[in-house]
């Protein structure tokens, strides 16, 4: 978090931004902490993408679990799971992608 929020404080990016893509670690407590520190840095209508989250049900139920934490606390935003390529739910197709829609 720490790193995070001194990236944040940079001069450079002081605005908001359309799109934001965590293609982190992708283990969800790395996730979870690049995405609670960040999402206030989404612009109204823009997108927050955290990509390759899915390798196993347990990874799916974690993330599951996660995103409804998020729905209550963030009800700005519309929070989806999205698989790309329309396939099995597991794998590194899969997508958390979030909206702020106000």
């Amino acid at each position: 978090p720490i790193s995070i929020k001194m990236l944040w404080e940079n001069t450079l990016l002081h605005e908001n931004f359309d799109i934001i893509l965590d293609d982190g670690l992708h283990a969800i407590e790395h996730n979870k902490i690049f995405f609670e520190n960040s999402i206030h840095k989404l612009k109204v209508g823009g997108v927050y993408i955290i990509e390759d989250i899915f390798d196993s049900a347990d990874c799916y139920n974690s993330y599951n679990k996660q995103m409804q934490i998020w729905m209550k606390t963030y009800p700005k935003y519309d929070f989806r799971i999205y698989n790309v390529e329309g396939g099995p739910i597991y794998g590194n197709n899969v997508l958390i992608i979030v909206k702020r829609v106000n």
